[in-house]
């Protein structure tokens, strides 16, 4: 994906046509990172809850049902339909499968979407969401971009959220697959920190240890001394913690 790409999506239909491929785990993951950048926005507790949930889904902490659950009981309360993805009705299907980017078909998804947030189900639009990460990680990108108020602003904003889905799904020269010899104690050990407390000033020492345990792959180390620009879902501590 380039940066151009994604500054020029401006619809849920576009932005998760980018997102397709991705795999679910880390979709997840980004649609909890684009939300924490508008968690003072984000209108309940509840809402705060579902976030912290998807977090805990993409690591395999809760299960599907319980992350539906949580977000279901948002929706409810907020009468938003962030969350929620395929309304339980074949109508909605049709135009999800159709081009999604035209405002005939956004227009007519919002006001179906905005339905079921009004009325319900919940519970069934939730579980689609959960199945069609895509859709909810492209709608948490826009909510993101939209509680920004001025229009440079909300540019800035994307740009930004293109280096959190560049930190979450690695570059395309990433390596394939992460070294064994690589995971030394030391190295597993400093990553299982970084990820439990957001530690991420310890990244050029993590640089040093793969260093030190034989890694010479300058994408690998070069992200890890960046100096700034991390976030929850890391490419590398994740291949390091074998997370996915």
């Amino acid at each position: 994906m380039a940066e151009d790409d994604w500054l020029e999506a401006q619809s849920p239909g576009a932005i998760a046509q980018l997102l397709l491929t991705a795999p679910p785990r880390r979709l997840h993951t980004l649609t909890a990172a684009f939300l924490r950048r508008s968690w003072d926005d984000l209108p309940t507790e509840l809402s705060r809850a579902a976030v912290e949930a998807t977090e805990a889904h993409a690591r395999g902490r809760i299960g599907p049902g319980e992350l539906a659950r949580l977000r279901a009981a948002d929706a409810r309360e907020t009468r938003q339909p962030l969350w929620l993805s395929l309304v339980p009705v074949r109508r909605y299907a049709r135009l999800i499968e159709c081009c999604g980017e035209c405002p005939w078909c956004e227009d007519a998804v919002s006001a179906l979407e905005g339905q079921v947030a009004r009325h319900g189900p919940y519970i069934g639009a939730a579980r689609a969401g959960v199945e069609y990460p895509h859709w909810i990680a492209a709608k948490a990108a826009l909510y993101a971009r939209s509680v920004v108020a001025t229009g440079a602003g909300r540019v800035g904003e994307a740009e930004v959220q293109f280096e959190v889905v560049q930190e979450v799904m690695g570059p395309s020269e990433a390596p394939a697959r992460f070294d064994r010899a690589w995971r030394t104690g030391t190295v597993v050990a400093l990553a299982r920190g970084i990820e439990a407390e957001s530690a991420f000033d310890r990244m050029p020492i993590l640089a040093d240890a793969l260093q030190d345990a034989g890694c010479d792959d300058v994408h690998v180390l070069d992200h890890c001394r960046l100096a700034a620009g991390h976030t929850r879902g890391c490419w590398v501590v994740e291949s390091i913690l074998g997370i996915g």
